[in-house]
């Protein structure tokens, strides 16, 4: 993720494990504050 860029009204949608989508999140609002997270967890059984 380092090379992306990531515009101010950008909406990221997310799917996954909580810790892999907290560490996409904050990797996200490093990057831009303003960019809108939607996301839904679920866990491996």
């Amino acid at each position: 993720m380092d090379q992306e860029e990531i515009p101010d009204q950008t909406t990221v949608y997310m799917c996954g494990p909580l810790p892999m989508m907290k560490a996409l999140a904050k990797q996200i609002k490093k990057k831009n504050p303003k960019a809108k997270l939607i996301y839904e967890g679920f866990k491996f059984k």
